[in-house]
């Protein structure tokens, strides 16, 4: 049977998936945002952003030696989370069987969740570096500071520009922004909407090269 014919089986759907809700707080499960991560968590401002290409982010990540190190940027990029819900995140919070995650937070003394889907390749990648973990082991053991170090050290930038750039390309490549919003886990989709603002430019650059005559 494919992974299609399993996925519908279970009443798959990428909408399904997303779940973002009060749930009973228990502080060991949870990373508590700071003032900063809740500045960006409610609000995304255009002269804000600022991302990577894609093409720069996997050239430097393939050149990290650092298992662990280039483990946590390959979740990042691929994700779109913030740097402080991936180390919160157990081994118990990845579902490799239905190809989610779970991600909690804690924010004006409510634990909140969501479930986000993960690729395949992430899957697989995620597989072999949890399997001589236990279920309660977080994924990584630094902080949100030894984190952005680990940014400046290998991309000259800071954790949370991979949430920007996974953003963009996102929507460059035809996302849906409604899902995108979802994945981010913003409060609003107009939070995300500020993201329409640079695609579209890129977009007017791509189509002085189509033909019409």
């Amino acid at each position: 049977m494919t992974r299609q014919n399993d996925q519908n089986n279970k009443g798959f759907s990428i909408q399904n998936l997303f779940f973002k809700g009060e749930v009973e707080p228990k502080q060991s499960d949870i990373e508590v945002l700071s003032k900063q991560d809740l500045t960006k968590h409610s609000e995304v401002d255009k002269a804000q952003i600022k991302y990577w290409e894609r093409e720069y982010i996997n050239s430097r990540i393939d050149s990290i030696k650092n298992t662990k190190h280039k483990i946590l940027f390959i979740l990042l990029w691929r994700t779109g989370c913030r740097v402080s819900e991936a180390l919160g995140l157990r081994k118990r919070d990845i579902d490799l069987e239905n190809y989610t995650l779970t991600i909690r937070w804690l924010k004006s003394r409510k634990a909140y969740s969501r479930n986000i889907p993960i690729q395949a390749e992430l899957r697989t990648i995620l597989s072999v570096y949890l399997s001589n973990m236990l279920a309660e082991n977080r994924l990584f053991d630094f902080t949100r500071q030894r984190a952005d170090q680990l940014a400046r050290k290998y991309f000259a930038g800071s954790c949370h520009k991979f949430r920007h750039s996974f953003a963009v390309n996102w929507l460059r490549q035809g996302g849906d922004l409604y899902l995108l919003s979802k994945m981010l886990g913003h409060s609003s989709i107009k939070v995300t909407e500020v993201y329409l603002q640079i695609v579209p430019a890129e977009v007017g650059k791509e189509l002085q090269k189509i033909q019409f005559n």
